[in-house]
């Protein structure tokens, strides 16, 4: 049986002092050696880089600073451990008989982008492949350490400019049948107006049976927001 780890520090101990990651090092997350021991073919390694954890220190620079880091790790190891920057990569390190391990590289907080998503495709030529936006409040989002804001303004411009970097589409649409079933569709469209605004409309949108669809036909994801019953359902329709 080989392993798919979705996410360890290991890159945080570099930050301050050396860390011999492919040698091996018991002060980290993991190693090398002790990813192969264990039988891994992909680990995904968190760059953390949050304002409210580092606030005296240039957040993209730290970032750069660990995607440096793990590319490094990558050309010390002989080709045991190779980034991966597509899906071929994943699956040619979890075939049988596979002989290396897929680094996936991920930002664990949106925060080195500096407020900006346009700053994503950046990272993305880094190959960063994984974006967490928040994870304490940030100029894109809020978080469960905070008063529990959803996505802002630009948030909303980073979610969708990764899925255009990455060449996906995504179809975004809101289950009002709860709402209608309780009080049809005036009932459903007053019970949207007391959500956030960027929720509203999107609600409303969906129950009028808007264009936004129609611009994103044949998508390769649906995510299905259902207000009433607080629920998010993601379909993979390809």
């Amino acid at each position: 049986m080989r392993f798919f780890d979705a996410h360890c520090d290991a890159v945080m101990r570099s930050y301050d002092g050396p860390f011999d990651f492919v040698g091996g090092d018991t002060q980290g997350h993991l190693d090398l050696p002790r990813l192969q021991a264990a039988g891994h073919c992909a680990q995904v390694f968190a760059v953390f880089a949050a304002a409210s954890y580092y606030p005296d220190r240039d957040l993209t620079a730290l970032a750069e600073g660990a995607i440096k880091t793990i590319d490094g790790w990558a050309a010390a190891s002989g080709g045991r451990l190779r980034t991966a920057r597509s899906a071929d990569d994943v699956r040619a390190a979890c075939t049988d008989g596979a002989d290396h391990i897929a680094a996936l590289i991920g930002l664990e907080g949106a925060d080195p982008l500096q407020g900006r998503a346009e700053n994503l495709v950046r990272f993305f030529e880094l190959g960063v492949r994984l974006v967490i936006p928040a994870w304490d409040d940030n100029p894109f989002s809020g978080s469960s350490a905070g008063p529990g804001t959803g996505l802002t303004d630009e948030g909303i411009k980073l979610v969708e400019t990764k899925i255009e970097a990455l060449g996906m589409k995504c179809r975004i649409r809101s289950d009002m049948k709860a709402s209608l079933a309780q009080g049809g569709l005036i009932g459903g469209l007053m019970g949207a107006a007391s959500l956030p605004a960027e929720i509203a409309i999107g609600a409303i949108a969906a129950a009028a049976t808007a264009g936004h669809q129609l611009a994103t036909y044949n998508p390769d994801y649906e995510v299905l927001k259902d207000y009433v019953n607080k629920k998010l359902t993601v379909t993979y329709k390809k």
